[in-house]
């Protein structure tokens, strides 16, 4: 199925977020979402092209079941619950 991009909303940020532990299932298949592509191929064989408006947040306690190339397409920010507050982030 093709879709026309004058239907996309470009002007809209979206982000989506993906919180708790990374499963080796699907985060093998949101390579291609987080590489330059960014189009996610589902088992069906829709595919979903994200634009550049469209970003990625996942919250996890592990990631030993990521993949170096998973990992690599990543940019990572460490947070010790300790030293920062999740409402002191938030309120940012």
């Amino acid at each position: 199925m093709q879709f026309s991009t004058s239907f996309l909303l470009t002007d809209v940020h979206s982000w989506i977020v993906c919180d708790g532990d990374v499963d080796p299932e699907w985060i093998e298949s949101l390579n291609s979402v987080l590489d330059d592509n960014r189009l996610l191929t589902l088992p069906s064989g829709w595919r979903i092209q994200f634009g550049p408006n469209v970003n990625f947040m996942f919250e996890t306690h592990d990631l030993s079941f990521a993949s170096p190339a998973t990992i690599s397409r990543m940019g990572m920010i460490f947070l010790r619950c300790v030293v920062f507050r999740i409402s002191k982030v938030i309120s940012l």
